[in-house]
């Protein structure tokens, strides 16, 4: 089994990569999204658990944080893996969001992240200040939450672009 002390990073490490630039979505990076629906509903907290993909409050389970959740969970299996950890060592990874109301700066928020492994132990760096665009959208239009509609499949979408000729069941 490798160091504890090798996962201290990790957490801040996970705040970093959820909030990065490449999180683009629809009309905002991810820390607008926080910020707008926070606004929506007048909260001071948001918690993203990144181990069962979820938001709490549940009312901010949208698809833009949830699909991001899946996507950085890997990095723990990457960092647990890579510091000789059993896959199954981090039972809890939280992120905790935290705003002041009225929210004074739409441009930072507060990231409190942290790590409970099997045996107990917390990884907690403190805080972790992230930056927004400061972008204003509705974060519950439909439109935002679903650019290409919500049904339309990948090849559906393939299909429309280049036309039946390569995408259909029949063979030439």
């Amino acid at each position: 089994m490798g160091k504890r002390k090798s996962l201290n990073g990790l957490p801040e490490n996970l705040v970093r990569s959820y909030f990065d630039t490449i999180r683009y979505y629809s009309c905002g990076y991810l820390s607008d999204w926080l910020i707008n629906s926070s606004i929506k509903f007048n909260l001071s907290e948001i918690t993203l658990d990144i181990i069962n993909a979820r938001v709490e409050p549940s009312d901010l389970n949208l698809y833009p944080f949830i699909i991001n959740l899946h996507e950085i969970k890997p990095i723990i299996a990457k960092e647990l893996n890579g510091n000789g950890f059993p896959p199954d060592f981090i039972v809890e990874a939280k992120i905790n969001v935290k705003f002041t109301i009225p929210i004074e700066s739409k441009r930072f928020i507060k990231c409190y992240p942290f790590l409970i492994d099997k045996n107990g132990n917390k990884y907690a760096p403190g805080l972790v200040i992230e930056t927004a665009s400061g972008t204003e959208f509705d974060p519950f239009d439909e439109t935002n939450l679903y650019p290409v509609g919500p049904k339309e499949k990948y090849f559906e979408r393939l299909e429309k672009l280049f036309g039946d000729k390569y995408f259909s069941n029949e063979l030439s």
